[in-house]
């Protein structure tokens, strides 16, 4: 009898451990569609005439001496008096997050047009070193060209260097020539 006891003790005490676990498990969060009390006067003695919502702008028109409660108007124009612990300078997270997901897609939008002119840089990139390299190309081209042309012209020029010396030379052989024969009939002919 003890064992059965003690068996149903143990699977009670597991049992109790596994549902203590679950509930550890859940997760719960806040959620932020919350209001705060206006009251007519600046302590909870004072009756609640509003219940402005979690984002609701107030506009300040005093606080108390204690600095605990604030003197507030509702954009309805309503006035009232809500506690200072529930009321921030900065807007509530419902509208910073609307306001921060239109900027998230303004730069979404920026990033995909980057993206686009990146690859239309690129795309240019790629043409212009290729047109460079083809240019290169023919520059060497080019310049084999004009080294082959000035070859040409150097021996060119040897060569009208060597036929003008080559005629020079012709004439001052055949001046001499002419000379030479022309002295010899003249001893013959015997005019002088």
């Amino acid at each position: 009898m003890r064992v059965v006891i003690l068996v149903a003790m143990m699977l009670f005490a597991v049992t109790l451990y596994g549902e203590e676990q679950s509930r550890a498990a859940t997760t719960f969060y806040v959620t932020d569609d919350l209001s705060i009390p206006m009251r007519s006067g600046p302590t909870q003695a004072y009756r609640i005439i509003g219940w402005p919502k979690a984002g609701t702008a107030l506009v300040l028109l005093a606080e108390s001496d204690d600095g605990k409660w604030a003197q507030v108007r509702l954009p309805s124009g309503k006035e009232g008096w809500v506690n200072r612990r529930y009321v921030t300078a900065e807007p509530a997270a419902r509208s910073q997050l609307k306001r921060w997901q239109e900027k998230a897609e303004q730069l979404r939008q920026q990033v995909e047009q980057l993206r686009q002119e990146k690859a239309v840089l690129r795309d240019r990139l790629e043409k212009a070193v290729k047109q460079y390299a083809a240019y290169q190309t023919e520059v060497e081209r080019l310049k084999s060209a004009l080294e082959t042309a000035e070859q040409k012209v150097a021996r060119l020029s040897d060569v009208q260097y060597n036929d003008l010396f080559l005629k020079g030379a012709a004439v001052a052989l055949a001046s001499i020539l002419l000379g030479v024969l022309l002295g010899r009939r003249r001893r013959h002919s015997g005019w002088a």
